[in-house]
């Protein structure tokens, strides 16, 4: 992913999990940086307040099945960080997702496009 990529990534996170705002360096590893913050705060969360946990992992649309199947390990921290996975995985989904529709906005000459592709006027 783009450095620009994980930037918005990281804003995400410390908007929608509270995480500590990491910050990343293009010589070190942004997922892994992330990961462990987002573990952290998961841990956290897991440990004082379930409801907000299953509040935020339901509104950034992780499966149940996967948030069933994090539950299923047998620590804290095992469940940490799987559900620190399954987010980082949702949210990179989100960004692949975005930059598909925004190609898909934009015809070949960099106009705006309509929903069949074909450039309109602005």
């Amino acid at each position: 992913m783009a450095s620009e990529d994980w930037q918005h990534t990281r804003r995400d996170l410390v908007a929608q999990w509270g995480i500590e705002s990491p910050e990343l360096d293009e010589d070190l590893d942004a997922y892994s940086i992330l990961l462990k913050a987002l573990e952290e705060r998961i841990y956290e969360l897991l440990l004082n307040n379930f409801s907000k946990l299953t509040s935020a992992v339901y509104l950034l649309d992780v499966s149940e099945r996967r948030f069933a199947l994090a539950m299923e390990q047998p620590t804290h921290e095992d469940r940490a960080h799987d559900l620190a996975l399954a987010v980082m995985e949702r949210e990179t989904e989100k960004i692949a997702m975005r930059q598909k529709y925004a190609k898909k906005k934009l015809g070949a000459s960099g106009e705006l496009s309509g929903p069949s592709g074909d450039s309109r006027e602005r």
